[in-house]
């Protein structure tokens, strides 16, 4: 796998559609790189689907086409102009559900709560009515008090809470996007948690693993199979923040995030200032038409990849899975590898089928774009993660040489320094192997030898 600076953005993702077109006209008009307009389609695209359409992944796994893409941008390089654009039919979709609900929905759910308390006072002034009666009245008044709450399709500023709520009661399916993304970075980060992170919601919504809550002042919160999808446009110092964070690597979640630096200013000289509206028009009706098609379906259309294609992703896999040895820093990244490009293969078939993506299988072409595409964002996570991995082993080094000479000639049980370092025996045994100076030694103890980790004499 090459470094970053050696892969270009790949050309001809969205090939021959309004999403390609689209590309284009916002790189002419606001001199935006290829790389950060790419990301945040495919996040786009991603949203529109939700889990309303699903491919056959490997070992008979199905994959939603839920991404999870993060692009670091420096102020003034036109982060809100592109947001205001592509998430336009994001936006107006979410508008008309909400105004929708409020203005029909609601109403007629409140007509018939108060019919039912009509009722309940009724049986309550009467002795003779049964406690069945007035449970299934209670029953229902219960399931429509549930209905008032406003649905959701589109989140910006929410806390794990909030977004856990608002999955239970939307249709388990979200889409967390923001052109400038400081807030939702400082909660991810454990802004209200007392620095807990805030990632576990965000590890289920991307795995589709059940959620289930249960906390003493609030009732029990259950969404079966939750998909998240996510697009943010960050400044690089929070950027960077959250790379650093060891855990949000060690948890997986950095794992499940296509990562974007965008380094180069906005090109001036090729800006022409203006973007144009048939272009504008063409994609935000096909944004809608993806949406209307399968954003909300209760039963996801299933589609299968060709032979050829198949063939190519299983390929990529045994590449990924030999990074995984040839980059043990990132790991945790490559075995998602494959799996990404199944899902990023989706978004393409989507983008250039439009609502009639579930009539044809997934073909090759989007196949090979995806692990181009997926390459490329492997490169960013090797410059970016790999950094962060080294920088926490140098710190957990310290920390283990400090708590070696703290004990002195009674060494350091591999037990005790993983507790205290707060990682596994194993990475303690790593750490040691690479560090002069120290080395572990077994010590008899009439059972199971003790480790001890000592000065090197």
């Amino acid at each position: 796998m090459m470094d970053k600076e050696d892969i270009p953005f790949p050309p001809k993702i969205f090939v021959n559609s309004p999403l390609e077109r689209m590309q284009e006209n916002l790189e002419s008009a606001l001199g935006l790189p290829p790389q950060m307009v790419g990301a945040c389609l495919l996040g786009v695209i991603s949203m529109a689907a939700g889990k309303g359409i699903q491919v056959e992944s490997f070992e008979g796994r199905r994959s939603r086409p839920n991404l999870y893409v993060i692009v670091s941008a420096s102020s003034g390089i036109g982060k809100s102009d592109l947001g205001k654009v592509i998430f336009a039919p994001l936006y107006a979709m979410a508008s008309e559900r909400m105004q929708r609900f409020h203005a029909y929905e609601r109403p007629k759910v409140q007509a018939k709560l108060r019919q039912i308390e009509a009722k309940l006072k009724r049986m309550d002034a009467s002795a003779d009515q049964s406690i069945t009666g007035i449970e299934e009245l209670v029953k229902e008044q219960s399931k429509l008090e549930r209905k008032l709450r406003e649905p959701k399709t589109l989140v910006e500023d929410c806390t794990q809470e909030a977004l856990e709520a608002a999955l239970e009661f939307g249709d388990g399916s979200l889409g967390l996007l923001s052109s400038d993304a400081r807030s939702v970075m400082r909660n991810l980060m454990g802004r209200y948690r007392k620095g807990a992170t805030g990632e576990d919601v965000f590890l289920k919504g991307w795995s589709e693993d059940p959620i289930l809550v249960e906390r003493i002042t609030r009732a029990p919160l259950f969404v079966e199979a939750p998909c998240i999808s996510m697009c943010l446009i960050v400044q690089p110092d929070l950027f960077s923040r959250m790379v650093s964070t060891q855990g949000f690597l060690e948890s997986g979640f950095l794992a499940r995030v296509l990562p974007a630096v965008v380094d180069s200013p906005p090109g001036f000289l090729r800006v022409s200032g203006k973007l144009e509206m048939g272009v504008k028009d063409e994609y935000e009706e096909w944004i809608r038409a993806i949406l209307e098609t399968y954003r909300f379906r209760t039963d996801p259309a299933c589609l299968q990849f060709t032979a050829d294609a198949r063939r190519r992703l299983d390929t990529f896999r045994f590449e990924a899975l030999r990074d995984g040895y040839l980059y043990p820093g990132i790991a945790v990244c490559t075995r998602r590898w494959a799996e990404m490009a199944v899902r990023v293969a989706l978004c393409l078939h989507l983008a250039h089928h439009g609502q009639n993506a579930y009539q044809h299988p997934v073909g090759d072409y989007f196949a090979m774009k995806a692990i181009e595409v997926v390459r490329w964002f492997a490169a960013q996570q090797r410059e970016v993660f790999e950094g962060s991995v080294e920088q926490s082993r140098r710190e957990k080094l310290l920390r283990l040489m400090d708590l070696v000479l703290e004990k002195g000639s009674e060494g350091v049980t591999v037990r005790m320094a993983s507790k205290r370092l707060g990682c596994k025996s194993v990475e303690v045994r790593h750490l040691v192997e690479g560090a002069e100076g120290l080395f572990i030694k077994e010590v008899e103890t009439g059972g199971r030898p003790s480790e001890l980790i000592v000065e090197t004499q």
